[in-house]
């Protein structure tokens, strides 16, 4: 264990591997790169101006420069990865610094972890979530733990990764979580509004999967251009939007309004259960409503349910009734079936218009 003052290295790699415990308080400057290996903890407390990658093997990297607004740890490094069993860890805005304007790109691979200290409030741009997690080391209340300040900030979900932090800011509508095809990016944390008073906003891209687990309460706009929204949370006064081709899915409770654009797609349950939207919930025609029931039987909690305020569905919106997902013993020779039966598919303060019934499947056998 030990407080150092390191010298300048030029070119090369800069290699710290040790198991044990230790600060570096000079800077590291020219166009080298650094590499933290060993399952040791250094902490880096030096305004550096290197331009090289920085790559995480093991233990801990501590960026803690000593003036977090104004000394950036890695604002001139070209990048930065974290792999299996490492952890980038951040106190304050020693990343990149404060003004939002020289994040670099962050890879966070399976099994590591971008840790940010509590109320850290750490600017990024470019994070790809390549299986490994967001998170905080404590409550963040005050200021927030991530922020995502400029339109092209991205979070890129490239395998199945999870966020956990909570006060996850997206202070622009044009930055966005891009999820690719066949990944979920599992948002246990929150989102919420900017600590001066600002809004953040959702956008979701990507043909993959966004499941938000946590009690979101930002106020700006939700806009699911892509893919599928699975809601098993909650979201806050927040206008959500799903787009052409799009999905929302889920159990939980959306707590401003929800528009459904055509050929979008509403599967409310997860598959089963109710989901809640408070505000005013509307369905353009050609949109589409995909009801499952997953048993022989006409009892609460085996189907999709929405539970609404005032519904507008407009002529051309479609209902398909899906009999065969996952898990489902719906057997049309089973005696349930030997005479008529009904379910509630949605209730509303108040409902206009109908769907057109669209696709039928077949039973589960």
């Amino acid at each position: 264990n030990g407080d150092h003052h390191m010298p300048t290295v030029n070119n090369g790699t800069f290699l710290i591997e040790t198991t044990a415990n230790q600060i570096l308080g000079g800077v590291i400057s020219g166009t080298g790169t650094l590499v933290k290996s060993g399952t040791g903890t250094t902490t880096l407390t030096g305004a550096n101006t290197f331009t090289g990658a920085v790559t995480v093997n093991g233990g801990i990297l501590y960026a803690n420069a000593a003036n977090a607004a104004t000394n950036r740890n890695f604002s001139y490094a070209s990048g930065v990865t974290v792999n299996t069993g490492a952890t980038l860890r951040s106190n304050g805005n020693s990343l990149f610094g404060w003004d939002g304007t020289q994040e670099k790109p962050v890879t966070v691979n399976a099994g590591a972890v971008l840790l940010a200290d509590a109320n850290a409030d750490v600017g990024l741009g470019l994070l790809t979530l390549n299986g490994g997690t967001l998170a905080n080391s404590g409550p963040s209340t005050a200021y927030g733990s991530w922020r995502f300040d400029q339109a092209t900030d991205r979070i890129m979900v490239s395998a199945d990764s999870t966020v956990s932090a909570t006060n996850v800011k997206f202070g622009n509508a044009g930055a966005a979580i891009q999820v690719s095809a066949f990944r979920n990016l599992n948002f246990t944390g929150t989102i919420t509004n900017a600590t001066s008073g600002g809004v953040s906003f959702l956008t979701k891209t990507g043909s993959g999967t966004l499941t938000l687990a946590g009690t979101n309460t930002h106020t700006g706009a939700t806009a699911v251009n892509a893919g599928t929204l699975r809601l098993t949370g909650s979201l806050g006064n927040t206008p959500v939007s799903v787009a052409d081709g799009a999905t929302l899915t889920g159990t939980g409770t959306v707590g401003g309004s929800l528009a459904f654009a055509a050929n979008a797609i509403h599967t409310p349950g997860n598959p089963l259960g109710t989901q809640t939207v408070t505000g005013a919930l509307s369905y353009a025609a050609a949109s589409r409503v995909r009801w499952n029931l997953n048993s022989n039987s006409d009892a609460a909690g085996v189907s999709g349910r929405i539970a609404a305020g005032a519904v507008d569905i407009t002529s051309g919106a479609v209902i398909d009734l899906m009999l065969e997902g996952a898990g489902s013993s719906t057997a049309f020779y089973n005696s349930f079936w030997s005479q008529p039966r009904s379910w509630t598919v949605m209730t509303g303060s108040s409902i206009t218009g109908g769907f057109t019934l669209g696709n039928v499947s077949s039973d589960s056998t």
